[in-house]
């Protein structure tokens, strides 16, 4: 149940959006960016790059 609930979420709310890193003077470090806009993506063209791209000779179906 909570491992198709997960597989769920990542099929229906796929994002590669970067998630980039700013300056804090406050911090005195790097801090996340949240407020860059996400846009979710077609799962299987997702699925299609990563599969395109598998150089470790292990069928992925």
């Amino acid at each position: 149940h909570c491992i198709d609930y997960l597989r769920q979420v990542l099929m229906c709310h796929g994002d590669l959006t970067p998630i980039t890193l700013t300056w804090s003077d406050e911090m005195d470090w790097v801090k996340p960016n949240f407020s860059i806009q996400h846009t979710c993506r077609n799962f299987q063209s997702i699925w299609d790059f990563a599969l395109s791209r598998n150089l470790s000779g292990i069928s992925i179906e």
